[in-house]
């Protein structure tokens, strides 16, 4: 939805730890990505679908940045729940 109402582009960011543990003094890894266009959101009025569309599409970018494979769709409905 700050996608949307913002209408700008999106640079997905990936935070990579050891373990996957975060804490203070933790160190990290950050890894940013190309800027995802406003236009490949797919938003024309807003609403649930574009932004289940967009949410894909952007996680699906920073699933690539930390080197896991993208989110299938159809196994979406799993994380609405």
């Amino acid at each position: 939805m700050v996608a949307y109402r913002s209408g700008r582009d999106v640079i997905p960011v990936f935070i990579k730890t050891k373990h996957n543990k975060y804490g203070f003094l933790r160190r990290v890894e950050i890894h940013y990505g190309k800027p995802i266009k406003y236009s490949d959101l797919g938003f024309s009025k807003g609403g649930n679908e574009e932004y289940k569309y967009a949410t894909t599409v952007i996680f699906n970018e920073i699933l690539k940045l930390g080197g896991y494979p993208p989110m299938d769709p159809a196994k979406e409905k799993d994380i609405e729940d």
